[in-house]
């Protein structure tokens, strides 16, 4: 979260950025200041839309306003994952979406809600001075040689995994390889 009033602060809006943006006046100190400038470049086109879509537009800042940071993720995940869909697979979708009855996209709703975010990384965290963490050794103590063998020969068999041992590592590839025969039933 961005510390309490980063720029450009609310108060250092004029009033038609104001006015564009009035859905995220609550949240708008948790806002990145990258974010920020964003939603203000949004708001220079506000005045040249119709009061109708400026209605659609606030309705649409005020669900996002009301959307905890972890939803707002969340959301900004989906909509990168699906710019990645070609129309086609976009229409596919949404047509079995809306073929499905009230029941099943309720439940499927409540499969989201429960499911993790997976694919993100954490969110970064400053840490105060003092709590870094140590750094591991990685030198050989002082009497152990632990070099590579310099006459080019195997390393010793207890080494070795386990799958070059049993041979898995020169057998090819594929389902048959796993079992050592065929699969009985494929998916």
């Amino acid at each position: 979260m961005p510390p309490a009033d980063s720029p450009p602060t609310w108060a250092s809006l004029n009033g038609s950025q104001q006015a564009a943006l009035r859905p995220l006046a609550p949240i708008w100190s948790q806002i990145t200041p990258g974010r920020k400038r964003k939603w203000i470049a949004l708001s220079a086109n506000y005045g040249r839309l119709s009061p109708a879509e400026q209605a659609i537009l606030h309705g649409r800042m005020t669900e996002w306003a009301m959307l905890s940071t972890a939803e707002r993720n969340r959301a900004r995940l989906n909509f990168a994952e699906t710019r990645n869909l070609s129309s086609q697979e976009k229409k596919a979708q949404w047509e079995a979406y809306q073929a499905l009855t009230p029941a099943q996209k309720q439940q499927l709703a409540g499969q989201a809600a429960k499911a993790p975010t997976t694919g993100a990384a954490p969110a970064v965290t400053s840490r105060g001075r003092g709590k870094l963490a140590s750094v591991p050794v990685t030198r050989p103590e002082k009497g152990l040689d632990h070099a590579a063998p310099a006459t080019g020969t195997a390393p010793p068999a207890a080494a070795m995994t386990s799958a070059a041992v049993t041979g898995a590592a020169s057998a090819p590839a594929g389902p048959a390889s796993v079992t050592g025969r065929a699969a009985a039933s494929a998916p």
